[in-house]
């Protein structure tokens, strides 16, 4: 029993790791990088458009759900006792008849 709490709180404590490093990449590198896309923006007339701003935008925020979601998996594992639910092992699929018509490249 005692490896097996040892190996749930290294993994909780790799997802809780894995967790806050991604929040600060996110906050010391791509909010710096988009702040000065910002001014460089603003105060040139360099070949960057607003679509461009918001493209870059789009990207942040997609991280940003990103870490969200893991937050809310850490929230979830601590109302759990940190304890990682265990899940079900996925169905194989049955071959089709396409499967065995696959020729194998040379």
């Amino acid at each position: 029993k005692q490896w097996y709490q040892r190996r749930v709180a290294i993994t909780a404590g790799g997802r809780v790791m894995a967790s806050c490093g991604k929040a600060n990449l996110l906050l010391t590198s791509k909010f710096k990088q988009y702040r000065g896309l910002c001014a460089e923006f603003e105060s040139t007339s360099r070949k960057m458009t607003a679509d461009d701003m918001q493209g870059f935008w789009e990207l942040i925020l997609l991280q940003v759900e990103d870490v969200n979601k893991m937050f809310t998996a850490l929230r979830s594992l601590k109302e759990n006792n940190w304890v990682i639910p265990k899940s079900p092992m996925p169905k194989k699929e049955k071959s089709t008849d396409c499967d065995s018509a696959l020729i194998p490249l040379l």
